[in-house]
């Protein structure tokens, strides 16, 4: 479908969904997509959510791995590095000291290369 659209997760007996963030994209070489999501409250619907993350230690690299692992799209990486990088893309001041002011589309799509 058309990745502009909200899709809804339809609900089968006996499974889970899960949301794959961009550690577990990057560790599958984009394999495995990082989702961009929400959820929506429907009042008489029964909704259950089991809030988490896993994350390895911060000594743990991070490296294609599996079937897409044979051309590599990112550098390995530990994962205290990625994680540390992650929470400095939320700050206001993170293009500025990676001197990439006013290129944030650039920034964008790097991001967007989790989710394709």
């Amino acid at each position: 479908g058309d990745d502009s659209e909200w899709a809804d997760v339809p609900y089968v007996e006996g499974s889970f969904v899960l949301n794959v963030g961009a550690l577990l994209s990057r560790w599958t070489n984009g394999f495995w997509k990082a989702s961009v999501h929400r959820v929506l409250f429907m009042p008489g619907q029964r909704l259950s959510i089991v809030a988490g993350a896993l994350r390895p230690r911060d000594d743990v690299l991070i490296e294609a791995c599996g079937p897409a692992a044979d051309d590599k799209r990112f550098s390995p990486i530990v994962a205290g590095d990625f994680c540390k990088e992650r929470v400095e893309l939320h700050r206001p001041s993170y293009l500025q000291q990676k001197g990439m002011d006013g290129h944030t589309e650039d920034l964008s799509d790097a991001i967007r290369n989790y989710q394709q």
